[in-house]
């Protein structure tokens, strides 16, 4: 019985050995709700299921992190390259990086014509 368990699993992705695990930790949660809540049987909730959740979340991330290659990181930075909205902020920022003082000057640029422009508010800025 467990060299067929272990055969049938081996012989798979390994993504449906954690999606079997999610799908038995929702059988078992559900089965401890129902017999709290149903029944009224006093049975632990909280820890249980943290360490169980805990768990499946170290497996989880073991597979994905084992299913990684160059080619799925490949993939996914064209995705991000792809996806990403911004492209002329990012080009800016490169092409005339601003430091602290420039920003100072400019700041106080803005801020000595905005006075200038309450003082007198009818002359060219």
């Amino acid at each position: 019985m467990i060299k067929q368990l272990i055969a049938y699993y081996r012989a798979r992705p390994a993504i449906v050995t954690v999606w079997h695990h999610a799908a038995l930790y929702v059988a078992v949660t559900a089965l401890l709700l129902l017999l709290r809540y149903g029944f009224g049987v006093p049975v632990p909730l909280y820890w249980p299921l943290f360490a169980w959740f805990m768990l499946l979340s170290v497996h989880f991330f073991i597979v994905r992190a084992m299913g990684a290659s160059n080619e799925w990181a490949d993939g996914r930075a064209d995705d991000i390259r792809r996806d990403a909205y911004d492209f002329q902020h990012i080009k800016e920022i490169y092409s005339e990086p601003k430091t602290a003082d420039a920003a100072a000057r400019e700041r106080r640029a803005r801020r000595e014509a905005r006075e200038r422009q309450e003082r007198d508010p009818d002359a060219e800025t």
